[in-house]
């Protein structure tokens, strides 16, 4: 029998995310054959050798309406073509093409929810987006086959108001991955100061109430050895040298663009304090799971985070940070100083970051992953 096709989409850049590469990976080891479309923006790189075929889908429009609309019609037309036995949409902006895939083509469709999408502090400034998106999110949600989120909180949350099952697929690190040579860098290369205690914060989403402006300006409040590292991209991200150049703190702000993930984590390991700082004025940062708390302990960094559920379970479960009580210049720095005046303390945290490293891993909860997989096609086939 030949081997089934799954067609995965989503509508991030395929080069930066690793989320959904680790799914493909795992589908391509269990024997499916794979095909990853995503979206082409205005600053899209060319794309790096994969194990499997990648396509990106392009468009004339940039943001709001417009884009969304353009999106999910070439998203469409992409997924009519070439073989096809399942549809895997990651996240709920991606959804409303592959449903409408999956029902032309008579084929199974599996959800993947990265966050509480409608619980985006994006979407709760504006009633009416939020309301679409709700309504889309009603529709859609129930008539998918299989359904994975990123944690307990959400996915209890999930099930709760559509009454179907969520498997939890979080966003750990990959063994496989951790397992392959890994580069290494030095502060030097760097430019980084050789005797500095730097704090890290680094991901993909630095953005508004993740706490980056508190994080710079907490080092006003610190000793002159203290430097931030921030590494990524986001909404506020290129506004960061400005705002240290504004508090007068610019020379201890150590910004870089983001990089690929191996290098990302070869820099992280030069670093002291890893900061994961979102706030919770939204549902979908209270239940949030951020990939950088794994990045940070696959790199031997204890973690100073604000204080949200999913967060506490994991590093009070496993001894590998602090939790803030509130995120402000002021919390941040006491804390850091804490950390300085207990070197002893913070040296455990990092032997333990070490061990829980061992254990939240990808394979962990990658069953899940294919046991919704299976359950889809089962589904399909009754």
């Amino acid at each position: 029998m030949p081997a089934k096709t799954i067609r995965v989409v989503v509508i991030s850049d395929l080069e930066t995310d690793q989320r959904v590469r680790k799914t493909c990976e795992t589908l391509i080891h269990a024997g499916y054959l794979v095909q990853l479309t995503g979206r082409k923006g205005k600053h899209s790189g060319p794309l790096t050798t994969s194990s499997f075929p990648r396509n990106r889908v392009g468009a004339r429009f940039h943001k709001n309406f417009l884009f969304f609309a353009e999106f999910q019609c070439r998203l469409l037309f992409s997924l009519l073509k070439g073989p096809a036995d399942l549809i895997y949409a990651n996240d709920l902006d991606s959804l409303p093409a592959a449903w409408l895939a999956a029902q032309l083509r008579r084929v199974p469709l599996v959800y993947d929810s990265h966050e509480f999408y409608t619980g985006m502090p994006e979407l709760s400034e504006s009633p009416l987006k939020r309301r679409i998106w709700r309504s889309l999110e009603n529709f859609l949600v129930p008539r998918t086959q299989g359904r994975l989120t990123v944690n307990a909180s959400i996915a209890q949350l999930l099930q709760e108001q559509y009454g179907k099952e969520f498997s939890v697929l979080r966003n750990l690190p990959m063994a496989q991955t951790l397992a392959e040579p890994q580069p290494t860098k030095n502060r030097a290369e760097l430019g980084w100061p050789e005797e500095a205690f730097i704090m890290i914060l680094q991901g993909g989403g630095i953005n508004m109430q993740r706490g980056a402006e508190e994080a710079i300006a907490a080092l006003k409040h610190l000793p002159d050895q203290v430097y931030l590292a921030t590494i990524g991209s986001g909404d506020i991200f290129h506004s960061l040298p400005e705002i240290a150049e504004s508090l007068g703190v610019r020379n201890r702000l150590l910004w870089h663009e983001r990089m690929p993930y191996k290098e990302l984590l070869a820099c992280t390991r030069l670093c002291q304090l890893g900061l994961s700082l979102d706030k919770p004025l939204s549902i979908n940062y209270q239940l949030s799971l951020p990939n950088k708390l794994f990045d940070y302990m696959q790199a031997g960094v204890p973690v100073l985070s604000s204080d949200l559920v999913e967060l506490r379970k994991v590093i009070k479960a496993y001894g590998t940070g602090w939790m803030l009580p509130e995120v402000s210049p002021t919390a941040i720095a006491n804390a850091v100083k804490r950390r300085l005046n207990d070197p002893e303390g913070t040296r455990l945290a990092a032997e333990n970051c070490k061990k829980a490293a061992q254990e939240l891993v990808w394979e962990k909860d990658a069953p899940n992953l294919l046991a919704q997989i299976e359950r889809a096609f089962s589904h399909a086939r009754s």
